[in-house]
């Protein structure tokens, strides 16, 4: 099973795709933190991160760079945004992606245009709207009922797709 869950920066849409990593016990992709690890390497190997060889030099990174927390600092961030911009780191990243979903047994990912571009024959799309005011204001909505909410539209589109025509 693909879960998609699309949605703005800090709208908890990470947040909600590890919950349902964990409950339905799928490997899990932040896809956004592909373009920081790219942008982690640049810096490490004093690249120029405007200049899009040498960023796309820099999307051959290996795997257990994504868990490094120094990716998550503003300083890798802000470069991010730089190497984020070319065509070229995309498309290198675009087939990552790809085969990240398409892995046996499936895999949930969170990022841009994860329903549309990375996976649109993904099993369940999500899109996370909410602003992160709406986040802040526990009174609205909790995280954990977020979850729980993402858990049954899931199961109510795998129970839907299950049941013959």
């Amino acid at each position: 099973m693909i879960i998609a869950v699309d949605g703005p920066a800090a709208s908890g849409k990470g947040t909600i795709a590890r919950a349902l990593a964990q409950h339905y016990g799928l490997p899990h992709l932040d896809t956004g933190l592909l373009y920081r690890a790219v942008a982690a390497t640049v810096l490490r190997e004093d690249l120029d991160p405007a200049r899009e060889a040498d960023a796309v030099s820099a999307c051959s990174f290996e795997d257990y760079l994504l868990d490094d927390p120094w990716l998550r600092t503003d300083e890798v961030g802000k470069v991010a945004s730089v190497v984020s911009a070319h065509p070229l780191v995309r498309a290198a990243l675009l087939n990552r992606q790809k085969k990240f979903a398409r892995q046996p047994g499936g895999a949930v990912l969170d990022g841009r245009d994860i329903g549309t571009v990375i996976a649109p024959d993904a099993d369940v799309k999500l899109f996370v709207k909410a602003t992160p005011m709406t986040l802040l204001d526990t009174s609205f909505l909790s995280i954990d009922a977020a979850v729980q909410r993402a858990i049954a539209i899931v199961e109510s589109k795998t129970r839907t797709a299950d049941t013959p025509a």
